[in-house]
């Protein structure tokens, strides 16, 4: 990866769940070749994690978009594992059953690093209803992954631009 453009960090989180590790192999798979790092492993206490790195030929403001995808399976609990997984999120697909779950990545977000939806990071929730994405972008679980992540990509890019 070149290193010399625009870092985003996009995070696919599930944390009651399994779905998002899957996503994101899925994503990187359609992805072409040449433009992404290798799936690895992200060392958390107890979820399981992934990560690659994709060097897009898009950009933001003259500057090359470098996007790093990160995916988890379970709940971030530990202070250690939200701050690697999440601190820094430009952006956040998040598979909620309720908007609990939406309100519990919200606080901690806001708690250990005041990170504010919409503000900071853009979060797009994967739920059937409406009312678990608590007035985000809200995204059908049945969406295939292309779809998913433009989606908030365009979301990241919407905050990023307002941001810069």
């Amino acid at each position: 990866m070149s290193g010399t453009g625009v870092r985003i960090k996009l995070v696919l989180y599930a944390p009651r769940s399994t779905g998002a590790v899957a996503q994101l192999e899925r994503l990187r798979a359609l992805l072409p070749a040449a433009e992404v790092t290798e799936l690895t492993p992200v060392e958390l206490d107890g979820p399981t994690a992934k990560r690659f790195d994709y060097d897009s030929k898009m950009q933001l403001k003259g500057q090359t978009l470098e996007w790093a995808f990160f995916g988890c399976d379970g709940q971030a609990q530990t202070t250690a594992a939200r701050q690697a997984l999440l601190k820094g999120a430009h952006g956040i697909l998040l598979w909620a059953d309720s908007a609990d779950v939406v309100a519990s990545l919200e606080s901690a977000l806001v708690g250990d690093f005041d990170q504010v939806a919409g503000r900071n990071y853009a979060l797009a929730v994967v739920s059937a209803d409406a009312d678990a994405a608590r007035g985000h972008l809200q995204l059908q679980p049945s969406a295939e992954p292309a779809a998913m992540m433009k989606e908030l990509m365009k979301a990241t890019l919407k905050v990023a631009s307002f941001a810069g």
